[in-house]
Protein backbone atom coordinates (compact mmCIF):
# COMPACT_ATOMS: atom_id res chain seq x y z
CA UNK A 1 0.00 0.00 0.00
CA UNK A 2 2.84 2.65 0.87
CA UNK A 3 4.21 2.04 -2.65
CA UNK A 4 0.45 2.44 -4.20
CA UNK A 5 0.65 6.35 -2.55
CA UNK A 6 4.59 7.03 -3.34
CA UNK A 7 3.28 5.60 -7.45
CA UNK A 8 0.60 8.06 -7.35
CA UNK A 9 2.12 11.02 -5.55
CA UNK A 10 5.24 10.57 -7.97
CA UNK A 11 3.05 10.66 -10.40
CA UNK A 12 1.33 14.04 -9.35
CA UNK A 13 4.66 15.59 -8.34
CA UNK A 14 5.38 14.98 -12.40
CA UNK A 15 2.02 15.84 -13.95
CA UNK A 16 1.99 18.98 -12.22
CA UNK A 17 6.30 20.02 -13.12
CA UNK A 18 5.32 18.68 -16.90
CA UNK A 19 2.74 21.92 -17.02
CA UNK A 20 3.87 25.24 -18.52
CA UNK A 21 3.95 28.28 -16.61
CA UNK A 22 3.44 32.02 -16.95
CA UNK A 23 5.11 34.42 -15.01
CA UNK A 24 2.97 37.44 -15.03
CA UNK A 25 4.12 41.31 -13.95
CA UNK A 26 2.40 41.44 -10.55
CA UNK A 27 4.42 38.34 -9.36
CA UNK A 28 1.83 35.67 -9.76
CA UNK A 29 2.31 32.34 -11.39
CA UNK A 30 -0.07 29.95 -13.59
CA UNK A 31 0.49 27.05 -14.55
CA UNK A 32 -0.98 25.16 -17.87
CA UNK A 33 -0.65 24.73 -21.40
CA UNK A 34 0.90 27.17 -23.40
CA UNK A 35 -0.84 26.54 -26.94
CA UNK A 36 1.68 29.37 -28.99
CA UNK A 37 3.71 32.31 -28.32
CA UNK A 38 2.13 35.11 -30.99
CA UNK A 39 3.93 38.55 -31.44
CA UNK A 40 1.47 40.40 -28.86
CA UNK A 41 -0.04 37.77 -26.98
CA UNK A 42 0.41 34.10 -25.43
CA UNK A 43 -2.52 31.74 -25.80
CA UNK A 44 -3.02 29.82 -22.82
CA UNK A 45 -5.28 26.97 -21.20
CA UNK A 46 -5.12 25.59 -17.69
CA UNK A 47 -5.87 22.13 -18.54
CA UNK A 48 -6.88 20.51 -21.87
CA UNK A 49 -11.01 21.32 -20.85
CA UNK A 50 -10.42 24.58 -20.35
CA UNK A 51 -11.33 27.50 -23.10
CA UNK A 52 -8.15 29.02 -24.40
CA UNK A 53 -7.24 32.25 -22.93
CA UNK A 54 -5.21 35.08 -25.02
CA UNK A 55 -3.13 37.28 -22.34
CA UNK A 56 -1.10 39.90 -23.71
CA UNK A 57 2.70 40.02 -23.29
CA UNK A 58 2.17 43.50 -21.58
CA UNK A 59 1.35 41.77 -18.40
CA UNK A 60 4.05 38.73 -18.75
CA UNK A 61 7.31 38.91 -17.22
CA UNK A 62 8.39 34.99 -18.68
CA UNK A 63 6.65 31.91 -20.21
CA UNK A 64 8.37 28.26 -19.32
CA UNK A 65 7.61 25.78 -21.53
CA UNK A 66 7.39 22.25 -19.96
CA UNK A 67 10.59 21.08 -22.42
CA UNK A 68 12.35 24.33 -20.63
CA UNK A 69 12.25 26.24 -23.32
CA UNK A 70 11.67 29.72 -22.02
CA UNK A 71 10.47 32.97 -23.12
CA UNK A 72 11.10 36.37 -22.15
CA UNK A 73 9.14 39.30 -22.19
CA UNK A 74 9.64 42.22 -20.00
CA UNK A 75 11.79 43.24 -16.97
CA UNK A 76 12.39 41.75 -14.22
CA UNK A 77 9.94 41.93 -11.08
CA UNK A 78 12.19 43.57 -8.71
CA UNK A 79 13.71 46.16 -10.69
CA UNK A 80 11.83 48.92 -11.16
CA UNK A 81 12.35 52.36 -13.62
CA UNK A 82 15.73 54.05 -12.67
CA UNK A 83 15.66 56.96 -15.27
CA UNK A 84 14.36 59.55 -13.20
CA UNK A 85 15.46 62.17 -15.60
CA UNK A 86 11.36 62.77 -16.75
CA UNK A 87 10.86 62.96 -13.14
CA UNK A 88 12.59 66.09 -11.75
CA UNK A 89 12.99 68.05 -15.44
CA UNK A 90 10.28 70.10 -16.23
CA UNK A 91 10.40 71.93 -19.73
CA UNK A 92 9.91 75.04 -17.88
CA UNK A 93 12.43 76.46 -14.46
CA UNK A 94 12.28 79.76 -12.66
CA UNK A 95 14.69 80.71 -10.36
CA UNK A 96 16.62 83.37 -8.32
CA UNK A 97 20.45 83.70 -7.24
CA UNK A 98 20.31 85.06 -3.85
CA UNK A 99 24.05 85.02 -2.84
CA UNK A 100 24.58 87.59 -5.32
CA UNK A 101 23.19 90.03 -3.11
CA UNK A 102 26.88 90.20 -1.19
CA UNK A 103 28.17 91.68 -4.30
CA UNK A 104 25.26 94.15 -5.18
CA UNK A 105 23.03 91.82 -7.28
CA UNK A 106 20.30 89.58 -7.14
CA UNK A 107 18.88 87.43 -10.07
CA UNK A 108 15.72 86.22 -10.98
CA UNK A 109 15.47 83.76 -13.89
CA UNK A 110 13.42 81.89 -16.32
CA UNK A 111 14.94 79.25 -18.47
CA UNK A 112 12.93 76.87 -21.05
CA UNK A 113 14.52 73.63 -21.97
CA UNK A 114 14.10 71.79 -25.18
CA UNK A 115 12.53 68.83 -25.58
CA UNK A 116 15.45 66.24 -24.92
CA UNK A 117 16.57 68.61 -22.18
CA UNK A 118 20.19 69.30 -23.85
CA UNK A 119 19.52 73.12 -24.80
CA UNK A 120 17.88 75.84 -22.39
CA UNK A 121 17.25 79.33 -23.20
CA UNK A 122 17.48 81.60 -20.33
CA UNK A 123 16.11 85.03 -19.69
CA UNK A 124 17.08 86.46 -16.82
CA UNK A 125 16.62 89.83 -14.62
CA UNK A 126 19.66 91.24 -12.76
CA UNK A 127 18.68 94.25 -10.19
CA UNK A 128 21.61 95.85 -9.42
CA UNK A 129 22.24 97.90 -6.10
CA UNK A 130 25.20 99.50 -3.90
CA UNK A 131 26.15 96.59 -1.48
CA UNK A 132 27.96 98.90 0.86
CA UNK A 133 28.49 102.60 0.50
CA UNK A 134 32.06 102.42 1.24
CA UNK A 135 33.14 100.79 -2.04
CA UNK A 136 31.92 104.36 -3.65
CA UNK A 137 35.20 105.76 -2.52
CA UNK A 138 37.02 103.04 -4.54
CA UNK A 139 38.16 103.99 -8.04
CA UNK A 140 36.74 100.79 -9.79
CA UNK A 141 38.85 101.70 -13.46
CA UNK A 142 42.06 99.92 -13.17
CA UNK A 143 43.81 101.10 -16.57
CA UNK A 144 46.99 103.08 -16.70
CA UNK A 145 46.78 106.58 -16.41
CA UNK A 146 43.08 106.95 -15.22
CA UNK A 147 42.29 108.95 -12.18
CA UNK A 148 38.36 108.88 -12.56
CA UNK A 149 36.37 106.92 -10.47
CA UNK A 150 33.44 104.64 -12.57
CA UNK A 151 31.40 103.52 -9.93
CA UNK A 152 27.52 103.74 -10.76
CA UNK A 153 25.41 104.44 -7.86
CA UNK A 154 21.81 103.92 -7.44
CA UNK A 155 19.53 100.96 -8.81
CA UNK A 156 19.98 99.58 -12.36
CA UNK A 157 18.41 96.58 -14.38
CA UNK A 158 20.31 94.04 -16.26
CA UNK A 159 18.19 91.89 -18.64
CA UNK A 160 19.48 89.09 -21.48
CA UNK A 161 19.47 86.29 -23.25
CA UNK A 162 21.37 82.67 -22.28
CA UNK A 163 21.85 79.68 -24.45
CA UNK A 164 23.08 76.96 -22.32
CA UNK A 165 24.18 73.53 -23.97
CA UNK A 166 23.93 71.23 -21.47
CA UNK A 167 27.05 68.52 -21.48
CA UNK A 168 26.96 64.95 -19.36
CA UNK A 169 25.60 61.71 -19.19
CA UNK A 170 23.98 62.33 -15.29
CA UNK A 171 20.42 62.85 -14.80
CA UNK A 172 20.71 65.53 -12.33
CA UNK A 173 24.27 67.11 -12.40
CA UNK A 174 24.97 68.14 -15.52
CA UNK A 175 27.97 71.26 -17.07
CA UNK A 176 26.04 73.80 -19.14
CA UNK A 177 28.16 76.43 -21.37
CA UNK A 178 26.99 78.90 -24.26
CA UNK A 179 26.90 82.34 -25.03
CA UNK A 180 25.58 85.15 -23.08
CA UNK A 181 23.64 88.33 -24.55
CA UNK A 182 23.41 91.24 -22.24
Amino acid sequence: MRYLFFIIGLFFWFATKAQDKLFFSDGTVRQGIILSVAKEAVFFKLNDSSAVQRIDKVKLLMAEKENGIRYLFGTSVGRKNTDTTKAYCKRNFLGLQPLNVFTGRVTIFYEHFTKDDRIGFMIPLSITFDPLPAYAALSLDTSSGSTKTTYVHGVNFIGGVDVNFYIGKRPRIKFFMGPRLR
